[in-house]
Formats: C-alpha cells, structure tokens, sequence
C-alpha cells in the first residue's frame, strides 16, 4: 500500500507529550501509517491590516503583521486497530488497558472528564502529540502539541472500514533536514499500520431498544459514526504563550493551550427496507434506542466495538436503489447517566499502551 502518489511522509507517537508545550522526543516518534490522501499540514496566520484606516482613498492596505498563526492536519486511512486505537485514545482522552495474555490487550476508550484535573493541568484540554512530515525529498517538518479534534468512522458494504481524523494544534511548526530524523517504516507492522485490516464484510450492526438489540447486519448499507470537539479557538493565546520565533515578536504569536468547549457525535446508517415499519414506529414514537458496531480483523483477537447505549430517531428518508427501497436513517445522540458519556469504545490488538509520557 503506498502512502501517496507525491511521497509524504509522516510519523506520529503513541505516547502523548509530557507537557502542551514539550514536544515528542525523535525516539517516540516511531509510528508511521499509510494513509489515503496527500493532505499537507496547513500552517496558516491570523493577520491585522490598516485598511480600514483609509476610508475613502483606497481600498488596500498598506501594512500586514501576523498576529498569531494556526496548524491542522486531516489523515484518512483503511482503519486497523492500531490507528483506531490510538485515534479513540488521543481523541477521548481517556483509556484503561488490561492484558488478555499472549501479547494482546483489550483498551477501552471514553470522554475525559471535562470537570477533573484532566492533563497538563487542565480538564478541558486533550492529550496532545508531536507529528513530523515530510514532503517531497527535502522538505521536512515538526508540528509539536497536536489535538485530534475530530475522528470518524464509516463502512460500507463489501468495502474496507475507513478513519478520517482532524488535527489541530498550537500553531508551532519547525523544519529540519529530512536526514535528522529516522522515519519509521509504514510498512513495518511495528512501526507501521500494515497489520490487520478491518474488514466491513466483518461488521456486526445491532440496533434496538435498550436491552433488546437485534443484528441488522445483513440489511446495512453503509454506517457513519463521528465525534468532535469544538474549541476555544482563541483562549489559548495567553500573555507567554512564546512566538513562532522565539524572542520575536513580528513571527506571530502560538498557543499554550487548546481546551474545548463542547462535544458533538453523529450516527447515522443506511439500511434496506424490511417487511415491517418498525423505524417509523420507532420515530413516531419517540422511542430511546441502543446501538452497537463490532468490526473484527482478519485474524484474532483484532476487533473494535462502538457502543452508543441512548439514541432516538432523528429522520428516516426513503430512498430508492433499483427496485430496493433504502432507509437513511439519522440519530440523535444522548448522554447516559450509568455510562456517564454518550458512547464508548473497545479495541482488541496486540499494542501495549497508549497515551504513556
């Protein structure tokens, strides 16, 4: 599987930093997925101008300085359970692993408590991570304190299970010589993310009232599961936070910190029609409803489950394929009390840790 057809390269730790503002060692920089897509790093400023103090005269400025500077990533994969593990745990924030014996662990994966002490001091602040990239033959560069704003997850039938992931992070970007770093191989099942694909034709969807879940495998067209995080994008840039250039002032200011605001989840599928009305049944009902999305590798124990346990019907549109009549089915997303978080995540694989400093 090549990683793209203009030769990036990239490469992320499973550890999270130590401090916002410490980047990853080169050493714990050793992971390096292929991905679909050759979406760059965006390293974008935030400017002032005096247009505005020319009324009349002319309509451009004559001075620009940057204020401050902004960086995201986006990366899509074919979802293994490495990289959706390490998304689940960069984006919850959370995560409890156990061992099952013989080199495999199970992590489970849920919110952060927004009211804890939570990581580097800050309840609302994700862990956050080191990338480096490199673009073409002589251009490399080191994004440090990196939050995975959003991640999604979406099937369709007799397809790979693919992961979209968002990125965002202080501001910070450095270059060095693509020879100062040991890239890891993609290839490589310990350094990369050739390992066990999962596969869609290994879903399990269930879906129904609380307790009384029902496999709708075989009527599923396609599922899409998202979570994000908004953020407040402007906080972080606090008296100190530093400058792109250390000591001057006209580089542009990062941040030194990213915290968020508010979460948001997304469920939404596409089923055949059955025999029975039962989704509009449901609508009309108003009727609180649990889903469960297993997806297993190629070889065991590799599996991810997706358990979203309060959800009602949002809107059910009829579609048609053909002569089949389709369902496109959308969801609201509720917070459980037992579970304290609207959904959470397992994932089975042989990876020992995630978010360790």
């Amino acid at each position: 599987m090549a990683e793209s057809v203009v030769n990036i390269r990239w490469a992320y730790p499973t550890k999270r930093q130590a401090a916002y503002g410490t980047p990853n060692t080169p050493a714990d920089i050793d992971q390096s997925h292929p991905f679909l897509g050759a979406d760059m790093g965006q390293h974008t400023p935030n400017m002032s101008d005096n247009a505005a103090h020319f009324g009349k005269g002319h309509e451009f400025a004559t001075r620009n300085e940057i204020l401050s500077w902004d960086s995201l990533f986006s990366r899509q994969f074919h979802a293994t359970t490495k990289i959706v593990g390490w998304a689940m745990a960069f984006h919850t924030g959370s995560v409890s692993t156990s061992s099952l014996g013989g080199g495999n662990y199970e992590h489970a994966f849920e919110y952060q408590d927004p009211l804890g002490v939570g990581y580097y001091g800050s309840a609302r602040q994700q862990p956050v991570f080191t990338v480096m990239e490199q673009v073409g033959s002589n251009l490399a560069r080191r994004w440090p304190s990196m939050a995975l704003r959003a991640l999604e997850l979406t099937g369709q039938r007799n397809d790979w299970v693919m992961l979209t992931t968002e990125l965002q992070g202080s501001g910070m970007m450095t270059r060095i010589a693509p020879s100062d770093f040991a890239w890891p191989d993609p290839t490589d099942a310990a350094t990369g993310g050739e390992g066990v694909l999962l596969r869609n034709a290994s879903l399990l969807f269930e879906h129904g009232p609380s307790g009384a879940l029902v496999d709708m495998s075989c009527d599923i067209r396609s599922f899409r599961f998202r979570s994000e995080f908004a953020y407040f994008d402007t906080d972080g840039y606090c008296p100190g936070s530093g400058y792109l250039v250390s000591g001057d002032p006209a580089s542009g200011q990062i941040r030194n910190k990213l915290e968020f605001a508010r979460r948001a989840v997304v469920l939404e599928f596409v089923a055949d029609l059955t025999t029975d009305n039962n989704p509009f049944t449901r609508l009309e009902g108003n009727v609180l409803m649990s889903a469960r999305i297993t997806v297993v590798g190629s070889t065991s124990p590799h599996e991810f489950v997706i358990w979203v346990p309060q959800i009602k019907l949002r809107a059910v549109p009829i579609g048609t394929d053909g002569d089949r009549i389709t369902l496109s089915i959308s969801t609201v997303v509720q917070y459980d009390n037992t579970e304290a978080n609207p959904w959470t995540a397992t994932v089975v694989n042989s990876t020992p840790s995630y978010l360790t400093t």
